[in-house]
């Protein structure tokens, strides 16, 4: 029956899922404390005044307000989406059909993925060996009308790349440009200044990261209000429900607990780094965001990453991407689960004889 489907489709991988049951999961960079119940308690409050018999139309009018004063832009140039992944995919189907998407890579896998199911053309421009852009090569795949994806930090490197190499791919492109923020309050850095001056400037944020409400599934997008009329038709019109919207609401109303959040995600990855970075069998990436890309010397990250998964220590395996040969990724998770992936991490360091090339 394959020969059924359309070939872009069937050229696909499924995504993912980890299936697993118990044990430390740190392969999602998910944020790895709950909503606390205080919070929760005023979101149950606010959740029984909402008219579960209306479509939420109003709730996403005050979510979209709120994400305006926030960041000091117009309720007119704010996009709602189901999570980022909805978010990227309204965007492609608006501004990338028949046009080709360039990507600086690795990157994050579902720009590639929805490109691909939308029968798109897809340009790599691989990063440098240091992980930094190729200002160059991106101008020259951006000069003629195309989609320019930037992931600022970068996932799954952790890096944040030059402002100035952003700003020149962004002034040499013919066609739109997204940068996808998902980790950027782990920054404190943003591009909503360059809004009012570049208006095929296309920005993403996401609820589920630094603020901890991935279960709920929502993002957001901001760009020039003429632009977001057009990108608007291509969105369903009641994409998000009026639980996550008021949580998200919520989450606005409330800075002060998730940047303390934030500040504890940094020190504790900063504590990782240090202890990863005193072995010798391991190459670390510095990270500006709530994960952690490292290198296994001697080219067997996928044997490390299974004993890691036989322990219920589950982090990413990106060894298949490109430049990434040897390379597993782990997010920063509570301090009792980051002591518990050291802990497992140098009891397997130490059966050196299961790799293949180690010295026994």
């Amino acid at each position: 029956m394959n020969h059924l489907l359309e070939p872009e489709l069937a050229a696909l991988s499924q995504t993912q899922l980890n299936p697993a049951a118990g044990g430390a999961f740190l392969d999602a960079n998910e944020r790895p404390w709950d909503m606390p119940k205080e919070l929760k308690k005023v979101l149950a409050r606010e959740i029984i005044k909402l008219p579960f018999q209306k479509y939420p139309h109003l709730a996403a009018d005050h979510l979209e307000k709120e994400i305006a004063r926030f960041w000091g832009v117009g309720d007119a140039q704010i996009l709602l989406g189901n999570g980022s992944d909805e978010l990227i995919q309204i965007l492609l189907m608006a501004l990338g059909r028949r046009k080709k998407v360039v990507l600086a890579t690795p990157t994050f896998s579902m720009y590639r993925h929805t490109a691909s199911l939308l029968g798109m053309e897809v340009s790599e421009v691989p990063l440098k060996e240091d992980f930094s852009l190729d200002v160059n090569q991106l101008k020259k795949e951006a000069s003629e009308e195309s989609v320019v994806i930037l992931c600022q930090p970068n996932n799954p490197t952790g890096n944040y790349f030059n402002e100035g190499d952003v700003k020149s791919v962004l002034e040499n492109s013919a066609g739109h440009v997204i940068i996808d923020e998902a980790y950027g309050e782990f920054t404190g850095q943003n591009h909503t200044s360059w809004l009012a001056e570049y208006p095929h400037l296309v920005l993403m944020r996401t609820f589920s990261k630094a603020m901890g409400l991935a279960g709920l599934r929502i993002g957001y997008a901001l760009m020039d209000p003429v632009l977001l009329e057009t990108v608007k038709k291509a969105k369903q019109p009641f994409n998000v429900n009026s639980v996550s919207l008021t949580a998200a609401r919520l989450a606005l109303l409330f800075p002060d607990y998730w940047q303390k959040t934030i500040s504890k995600t940094n020190r504790e990855r900063d504590r990782l780094f240090a202890f990863l970075k005193s072995y010798p069998e391991l190459e670390v990436f510095p990270s500006v965001t709530n994960f952690i890309l490292f290198s296994v010397r001697h080219q067997k990250a996928k044997n490390l990453w299974t004993e890691m998964k036989k322990a219920k220590v589950h982090i990413r395996d990106v060894s298949d991407g490109h430049g990434l040969a040897h390379c597993l990724r782990v997010s920063v998770g509570t301090r009792e689960e980051n002591d518990l992936f050291l802990e497992v991490l140098a009891r397997v360091l130490r059966k050196k004889s299961c790799y293949e090339g180690w010295p026994t």
